[in-house]
């Protein structure tokens, strides 16, 4: 078979460049190695392998989970999804600088320390910088505990949806075990997000992960979604229903302005389970007289039903007489002070009296009171 070598714009009778010597349009995911370069007939066989009753009843390792709870871990990509200022972004930037330097994800999820490639296709480096630097400062976590273990690649003019693309990721993810991909349709302009095919992409990632144990979490944007609508939160998500399938684990991010955002933990392909629902709490801090020095992210317990238990209902009237007798509070970090209790239980308590309206937020940014 002739091969149909895919040349560069510009490239007219040259060879391709070294991070795409590898890779043709009639197999994508060719690898190169040293094997394949003395029989050039086994290159073709990457694309295509199959395995013989024996290599299908072998004992499987267990599962390499980066986060366990959120069903992350490699092959197929994870799928973060919301609406525009939801806190896709920041929550994620948040999450892999907590990879990087071992510790919990939100302050709650357990996992595994790693190595973190963010690929912004929308942010540029100007703002993803800032926001690493803010959530570092948020964390109390320094510059020399990160080094080696995260790096930002800010528009680049190589797209996911390129016929070479896989290739070069394998080269370019190889020793990450996180590599997060914002957005969908950023990585991919060519492709019609509303047609089935846009899953090819997905799948591509699904490849490279195999091959490098690299887990990929891929932002994608959702329409706000409808209250009580069929089919649930994943309906959200915008464009083909071919992006929910093609994902292993898909998480929709809700907010309203002035509200923690929403988690609905909506699919977990491998483990079969899902996380109960969850809110984040994205919060500026206070550093050094900066009131935006810092910022934090940590994730709570979903804000309980109006059919709380007796407990959770007296914490809740602790806090209505508290603000009657001592008069408004600064923030919801000031208030959860003044009263006794576990402070995410204060902190869901706060949220259901500004849901019920019976506490509301007043003042203006920075100067709200409760």
């Amino acid at each position: 078979m002739k091969n149909n070598v895919v040349r560069m714009p510009g490239a007219a009778d040259e060879p391709p460049p070294d991070d795409f010597e590898h890779t043709d349009a009639d197999n994508p995911i060719d690898s190169g190695g040293p094997e394949e370069e003395k029989q050039p007939n086994n290159r073709r066989k990457t694309a295509w392998q199959s395995l013989d009753v024996a290599a299908i009843f072998a004992p499987l390792e267990p599962v390499n989970y980066l986060i366990q709870p959120l069903d992350l871990c490699p092959g197929a990509p994870a799928l973060v999804a919301g609406y525009g200022f939801s806190g896709k972004t920041v929550a994620l930037q948040s999450a892999a600088v907590s990879i990087a330097a071992g510790q919990r994800v939100w302050g709650t999820f357990a996992a595994r320390q790693g190595r973190v490639l963010h690929i912004d296709y929308e942010q540029g480096a100007r703002l993803t910088r800032e926001r690493y630097q803010r959530l570092a400062a948020g964390m109390m976590i320094t510059p020399d505990e990160l080094a080696g273990r995260l790096e930002l690649v800010s528009l680049p003019q190589v797209y996911m949806d390129s016929p070479v693309t896989e290739g070069f990721l394998v080269d370019k993810v190889k020793g990450f075990d996180l590599a997060i991909v914002d957005s969908l349709r950023a990585s991919g302009p060519t492709i019609e997000e509303n047609d089935s095919a846009v899953r090819g992409l997905l799948d591509g990632l699904n490849r490279v992960s195999e091959r490098t144990g690299c887990c990929f979490v891929v932002i994608h944007h959702a329409r706000k979604p409808t209250q009580n609508a069929a089919g649930g939160a994943k309906m959200a998500i915008r464009g083909s229903g071919a992006i929910f399938d093609a994902c292993s684990s898909v998480l929709i991010l809700e907010a309203e302005k002035g509200q923690p955002t929403r988690v609905t933990h909506e699919k977990a392909r491998t483990s079969g389970v899902c996380t109960d629902d969850f809110v984040l709490r994205i919060e500026d801090q206070e550093i050094d007289g900066n009131l935006r020095g810092g910022l934090v992210v940590t994730a709570e317990a979903k804000p309980a039903a109006a059919t709380a238990g007796t407990a959770f209902r007296a914490l809740m009237d602790r806090i209505v007489v508290d603000l009657q007798t001592n008069g408004a509070a600064a923030s919801k970090s000031a208030l959860a002070v003044r009263i006794k209790g576990r402070l995410s239980d204060k902190y869901a308590a706060i949220d259901q009296l500004i849901a019920d309206r019976l506490i509301v937020v007043t003042g203006k940014r920075h100067e709200a009171k409760l």
